[in-house]
């Protein structure tokens, strides 16, 4: 009948609307230390398959991701490059110190662009132009930087040469787009960077870098960040961890 057209496009209609209103999949949102780039994207693309749970990172410098917790950024896991930042976000209230972790050891290492002559000892910095480290005060491998500087006599002849990034991967960035000679990174960006040339740095130079986790309250998916973060210490993705060039947790 020809009343039965209209029916059904109503009823097409309909079914529309309700997909169009249905909840969206629940989303994990993660702060996480730039020097985590590369293990995590893919890690994240495998959790959401796995369990339907989209994974949004949030790469940035440790100290700045914390103190967006402490001003109520809606962060479901907080996985820094250090311990005292971790404290700190348990500290505000913005995460729980109970859930709080090691899950690796982080490494530093020097990157060349390729061709350069390769720095044999860090003192040989104080003849090149510019040397880029991330900002000492908010990234904890811009820390450790600092203090192989310091530790190799050569931190303040530096000087103005020293090119302040925001956090490791911009480090990384200034030091491959030409606007330094050599960036002092961590050895999982310093390997992934190619082309280019670069040598692990003595761990005696700075304090370790144990690099911790905790989930936070803000955030709306603490199942799922409590899986996520089981998931990240579990011997699968530990071995992934050090094979791109973490040390593992003390």
């Amino acid at each position: 009948m020809e009343y039965e057209r209209p029916m059904r496009c109503a009823a097409v209609l309909l079914l529309s609307l309700v997909a169009c209103t249905r909840a969206p999949r629940p989303a994990l949102a993660v702060a996480a230390a730039a020097d985590l780039t590369g293990v995590l994207e893919p890690l994240g693309q495998e959790y959401e398959q796995e369990r339907g749970v989209h994974v949004a990172f949030t790469f940035g410098a440790s100290g700045l991701l914390e103190r967006q917790l402490e001003q109520g950024a809606p962060f479901d896991l907080f996985l820094s490059a250090d311990t005292a930042f971790a404290e700190k976000a348990a500290a505000s209230g913005a995460c729980d110190g109970a859930t709080l972790a090691p899950y690796a050891t982080g490494r530093l290492a020097l990157w060349q662009p390729a061709g350069a002559k390769p720095i044999v000892d860090l003192i040989e910095l104080a003849g090149l132009s510019r040397v880029a480290i991330a900002n000492p005060d908010t990234a904890p491998y811009g820390r450790a930087a600092r203090q192989a500087l310091e530790k190799a006599n050569v931190f303040r002849s530096l000087g103005a040469k020293l090119v302040l990034a925001e956090n490791v991967r911009q480090a990384l960035q200034v030091a491959q787009s030409g606007n330094a000679e050599a960036a002092i990174v961590s050895l999982p960006l310093a390997r992934a960077a190619t082309p280019g040339q670069f040598q692990e740095l003595d761990a005696d130079g700075h304090a370790p870098l144990v690099q911790a986790l905790v989930v936070c309250r803000n955030g709306r998916a603490l199942a799922e960040a409590e899986a996520f973060a089981a998931r990240l210490r579990s011997s699968a993705v530990q071995a992934r961890l050090q094979a791109h060039g973490f040390g593992p947790p003390p």
